[in-house]
Order: C-alpha cells, then sequence, then structure tokens
C-alpha cells in the first residue's frame, strides 16, 4: 500500500469515527463531550500509527435543548498524521515539516426536547 492511500485511509476513519459519534450523541440525547471520549478510543484503536497525545477533541460539555435559543452543538476533532511524503529528506524537508493536522469541525442540532 502506498503513502498516499494509507493517508487516505487515515483520514476516512477519523471521519467516520467522528460522524458515528455525532449520530449516536444525538440519537442518545447525551452531551457530545463525553461521546466523543469514547471515540478518541476508537481512532486510536483503528489507527495504529496515530498515538493518542496526537489527538485533540472539543465539544460541548452541557446538554442542549431542541426548542432553546442556543441549540446548535459545536464540535471538532483534532488528529495530527505525520509522514505524509515518502523521502521527506531527499527534498530537504525535516520530519516535522512532513506532518499536518488534519480536523474535522461542525455544528449539529440537538434533538433533546426538555418536558
Amino acid at each position: 500500500m502506498g503513502l498516499d492511500q494509507k493517508n487516505a485511509q487515515t483520514l476516512t476513519a477519523i471521519q467516520s469515527c467522528t460522524y458515528a459519534a455525532k449520530r449516536t450523541g444525538k440519537s442518545r440525547r447525551v452531551a457530545l463531550q463525553r461521546l466523543f471520549v469514547v471515540i478518541l478510543g476508537e481512532i486510536y484503536q483503528k489507527l495504529t500509527n496515530i498515538k493518542e497525545e496526537n489527538i485533540e477533541i472539543e465539544a460541548d460539555r452541557n446538554l442542549k435543548y431542541r426548542y432553546s435559543d442556543d441549540k446548535l452543538i459545536h464540535y471538532k476533532v483534532s488528529v495530527k498524521v505525520g509522514n505524509i511524503m515518502a523521502a521527506n529528506r531527499v527534498f530537504r524537508s525535516s520530519d516535522k515539516e512532513n506532518s499536518y493536522k488534519f480536523s474535522v469541525e461542525s455544528y449539529t442540532a440537538s434533538e433533546r426536547v426538555d418536558l
């Protein structure tokens, strides 16, 4: 498998884990921050080349309600991915420069209804 294919699979895994967490959080009606901590473990399991300290998760900690003024839930998952270019030293690029931070950031509407 080439490096381009490996990087594409990494990005796809990050996106699918993030969106799965969002859908699960909306259907279970829990605070996304708690759910994303579980998803962090899933990303870490699927992507053995990513260290846990390279995964950052930001999400609203409070429950939000569908019919309130503040009903949008913000979330952001960032993963530092290294080794994006093969033979980087041939092009005089350091290992530090041969990495980037991939982020999935969005808002979702709450489905929680206060009865």
